[in-house]
């Protein structure tokens, strides 16, 4: 295909592109901005002028594209004379002003009290646009621009956007909201306790973890060591880990990149790439350790390989060799084709890293876990295969979501080792392709087990190793020193590659929702009252949910009892472990318990079709219904997601379950 043509087609699209984003972000303004004031029926003027800016940026935007599109060939003339005339000052100016339209962009979309519903899609992209219309033509080229160096420019600047966009997105979810953000938020802060200040709770008896991670219970809980800090700060805590441990990890996979802006660009592609999954902190710090020290001698690369696999089978069982199959990469693609020799001495600096990482990985896991509970539990749940095609849980399902994902990247690295651009022997291509495959079957296996499947953060290994074959093929095609004929097929997996993780980002934005100030205050009164009340009558509370009100002292202080807290009981509910509700449903007979701080308990049975079915029936078999079958619903505070309940004068006699 002609040049020419290829930029006009490609500037039409961009201009229909543009008409389409300006369209549904109009339609998400007139759905958000209604009832609003009094202007054109329902909407107040800074609705009103936001509207209208839309229309004048869209109209300009795509009438510029549309007329460009017709001429393709004055395209590069006006870049030309446009990099004569302007002063070099000017890319870093767009870029300030830029950054600062995203940035105020993010600040109204989390704080702004104007946005009703909890996210929208369509209104984020008109930032980008904007970004991309004010940073890529004042950007210089050595040489003359050619369309692939646009391409290239614009896929760039997208990258630097969406990170800071997705960086910030992360940031914004610190808050002082002292109730739970997500299903299992507010009782992680109490497990995250239970290392370095279990003196928090009034108890003297065993205040045993939850489940066995000490590389997890360890990172969030460090902050637990400076006594009194609020709930905001170890939520700002969090965010940074989310946000920034995949650019970590991305940039100590890519430092053998040679040319800066290429290096950088593939940092930002794979820190947004991990956080698709997303992919928790703990593999990639792991990992982070693991690839920190690729330049140097196998002496002073051994002590990172074994930390990081120590802290990554110490986080995650399942971990425990992910550790020393990067090493082993590493190796393969850096030493192993300096060497020279019989196989054996080429070999060599690769079999003592990747054992190193090995061993270290499987020593932890026969030393912490080999008769662990956290090992035995998940081969007592049962598989729901059907998780991995389209479902309610989660649309796409795992292999069509990791298909969208990943399947560019795979299918690039896949092309460029066919074509022979990415030059590999027999045990280099086993440890690409044999270590991909079989990290994406582990990952789908455990993405099927109940209680899993509503995204893809199970296919951890599979995505970091993949950004670490992604640096290492970058790395050697040299791309520094000799440009790679990638034809039209490959750029578009290169554009599909960069895309989805951009367009992830903007799909999973969304706002915290919280309710009105003035419910919260009313809600944490409630229960000081009631904690005070119980503990004036020297009586037993059991926080099954919401321990946080206690790690941070929002009720006053009471007896504290650890047992039966809610992510545990959700564990056994659904391995239909009937021996340990056999304790429970006791101390339920006996109304052990003067007051229970739940969840809103609301027994329902869900159809296979439904979001997490079998979840909520094994929840509602096990738990809710035994729950209220001797105890009712004193106060429901259904604004924040909270019931007290108390003793039932009468509990009922239906049979609890036994299987």
């Amino acid at each position: 295909m002609r040049l020419k043509t290829r930029v006009g087609l490609s500037i039409g699209f961009s201009g229909f592109f543009y008409a389409y984003v300006v369209y549904r972000a109009l339609l998400e303004i007139m759905a958000e901005g209604a009832e609003s004031g009094r202007l054109f029926g329902s909407y107040s003027w800074q609705w009103v002028a936001v509207f209208a800016a839309i229309i004048l940026y869209g109209l300009i935007a795509v009438g510029t594209s549309l007329a460009l599109a017709t001429r393709p060939h004055r395209i590069f003339k006006i870049h030309a004379n446009f990099q004569k005339r302007i002063p070099g000052w000017l890319a870093w100016a767009s870029f300030v002003f830029g950054t600062i339209i995203m940035v105020y962009f993010m600040f109204v979309h989390r704080y702004s009290d104007h946005l009703r519903t909890a996210g929208i899609r369509w209104m984020i992209l008109i930032p980008w646009l904007i970004w991309i219309t004010l940073l890529l033509p004042p950007l210089r080229q050595n040489n003359s621009p050619t369309y692939r160096a646009w391409l290239v420019k614009g896929l760039v600047v997208s990258l630097i956007f969406f990170a800071m966009f997705a960086i910030f997105a992360r940031l914004a979810r610190t808050t002082d909201y002292p109730f739970m953000l997500s299903w299992s938020e507010g009782n992680r802060f109490y497990d995250y306790s239970l290392i370095f200040a279990r003196d928090l709770y009034q108890n003297t008896g065993p205040m045993d973890t939850p489940y066995f991670s000490p590389g997890r219970y360890g990172l969030w809980g460090i902050l637990f060591l400076i006594k009194g800090l609020p709930i905001e700060v170890h939520r700002a805590w969090d965010a940074v880990l989310w946000a920034l441990a995949p650019f970590l990890f991305s940039l100590a996979a890519t430092q053998q990149i040679r040319r800066r802006w290429l290096r950088w660009s593939v940092t930002l592609w794979g820190g947004l790439f991990l956080m698709q999954g997303p992919t928790y902190p703990m593999i990639l710090l792991a990992g982070t350790l693991v690839l920190a020290l690729q330049n140097t001698s196998p002496l002073k690369k051994a002590l990172p390989v074994a930390l990081g696999s120590l802290y990554a089978a110490v986080s995650r069982w399942t971990w425990m060799f992910c550790g020393g199959y990067w090493a082993a990469l590493v190796e393969l693609f850096t030493s192993y084709p300096k060497r020279r020799g019989n196989p054996i001495r080429r070999l060599t600096s690769t079999i003592i890293m990747t054992g190193i990482g090995l061993v270290t990985g499987a020593a932890a896991y026969f030393i912490f876990f080999k008769n662990s509970a956290t090992v035995d539990l998940p081969f007592n749940q049962p598989l729901l295969l059907y998780r991995l095609w389209p479902n309610s849980t989660y649309p796409p399902g795992i292999l069509m979501g990791t298909f969208i994902a990943a399947g560019p990247a795979v299918l690039l690295l896949v092309w460029l080792a066919l074509t022979k651009r990415w030059k590999m022997d027999w045990l280099q291509a086993l440890a690409v392709f044999g270590g991909l495959a079989a990290t994406l079957t582990a990952g789908a296996v455990i993405s099927t087990k109940i209680g899993g499947g509503s995204n893809l953060h199970n296919m951890d290994m599979f995505m970091c190793s993949l950004v670490v074959l992604v640096a290492l093929a970058v790395k050697d095609l040299n791309l520094s020193e000799q440009p790679v004929n990638f034809r039209p097929f490959a750029q578009v997996l290169v554009a599909a590659a960069v895309v989805a993780p951009c367009m992830y980002t903007v799909a999973n934005s969304s706002r915290l929702g919280l309710p009105p100030q003035a419910e919260i205050d009313y809600a944490v009164d409630v229960l000081q009252k009631e904690v005070a009340a119980i503990n004036n009558m020297d009586g037993d509370i059991l926080f099954l949910d919401q321990r946080q009100l206690v790690t941070f002292g929002v009720v006053p202080e009471t007896p504290f009892h650890p047992e039966y807290e809610k992510k545990v009981l959700m564990d056994m509910a659904m391995a239909g472990n009937a021996q340990y509700f056999q304790n429970m449903y006791a101390d339920l007979r006996e109304q052990k318990y003067d007051l229970i701080i739940s969840e809103i308990l609301n027994p329902r049975y869900v159809a296979q079709s439904g979001n997490f079915s079998e979840e909520n029936n094994a929840w509602s078999k096990w738990v809710a219904r035994p729950i209220l079958c001797y105890y009712t619903p004193k106060v429901d505070l259904d604004k924040v997601g909270i019931q007290v309940l108390i003793p039932r004068a009468e509990p009922c006699t239906t049979p609890l379950p036994t299987q």
